[in-house]
């Protein structure tokens, strides 16, 4: 570690090499107030490779998710964490998750992921080390990812959009259904979303599953936004799509509309 000359406390006497010992500690310090935690942290790590050089400086991004649940289901969860931050907030789309080839002193070689990027490993998902996390006084299952931010960089394809504030109010109509659980609400979400530039928002807001619907059905129910860029809507423009969008789910996918 690299020694501050002059530091401002005692606590920070020394540049951190890593994240994850602050990230473990806030698990720790949090883990009896609070049943689940998500945590996640963007910054800088120090390291010196010989007394002469000078420390490099790289930014990484860490996160963690600790909750009373089974090790695969939460893996599960913190995986797709990962490959929603990679691929929806990055725009990394080009990526392969690869079981780690060699041992490490912090993460667990048999549960934990490298994320590989034109050849380059840039991230893990995984578990730590259970003597690391017992170090801390960590004693629920806890999910941690890294990402080497600044290397990672230049393969971001993600840019900023910005859209101007709808100078004319919206219209919001809601439509609860029936529907086979083969079809996946992504699909159903597309297709409502591409029916007519009117509709800027499908929200889903309840899904229910019963005995008492048909077997193989649950039911799913939506918020339609309608707005238009160069004018108010009137009701009836808005129910003239709204009813074809109505006969879109029935025909398209044979829903029961409630």
């Amino acid at each position: 570690c690299i020694r501050v000359h002059n530091p401002l406390s005692a606590e920070f006497e020394y540049l951190r090499p890593s994240i994850l010992p602050s990230l473990l500690q806030n698990c720790a310090d949090n883990e009896p107030k609070r049943d689940e935690i998500r945590f996640f942290e963007l910054g800088t790590a120090y390291r010196k490779k010989s007394r002469a050089d000078l420390p490099t400086e790289e930014l990484f991004l860490w996160g963690a998710i600790s909750k009373k649940e089974q090790r695969e289901t939460l893996f599960r969860e913190a995986r797709g964490a990962f490959e929603a931050l990679l691929e929806e907030c990055l725009g990394v789309n080009k990526y392969s998750l690869e079981p780690m080839t060699a041992d490490h002193e912090q993460w667990e070689k048999t549960s934990t992921l490298e994320c590989v990027v034109e050849g380059d490993r840039v991230g893990r998902v995984g578990f730590i080390r259970a003597d690391r996390c017992a170090a801390f006084g960590i004693e629920r299952p806890t999910m941690f990812f890294d990402l080497a931010f600044s290397r990672a960089m230049p393969r971001f394809s993600r840019s900023a959009s910005f859209n101007e504030i709808p100078k004319y109010p919206s219209v919001v109509r809601d439509v609860a259904f029936v529907i086979a659980k083969s079809h996946p609400y992504a699909v159903i979400e597309s297709a409502l979303s591409s029916h007519d530039p009117l509709i800027t928002s499908v929200e889903l807001f309840d899904i229910f599953e019963s005995a008492k619907l048909p077997a193989g059905t649950r039911s799913f129910a939506v918020h339609l936004t309608y707005s238009s860029p160069d004018r108010t809507l009137l009701a009836q423009d808005v129910d003239v799509i709204h009813q074809r969008a109505r006969a879109l789910l029935k025909e398209k996918f044979s829903a029961q509309l409630r």
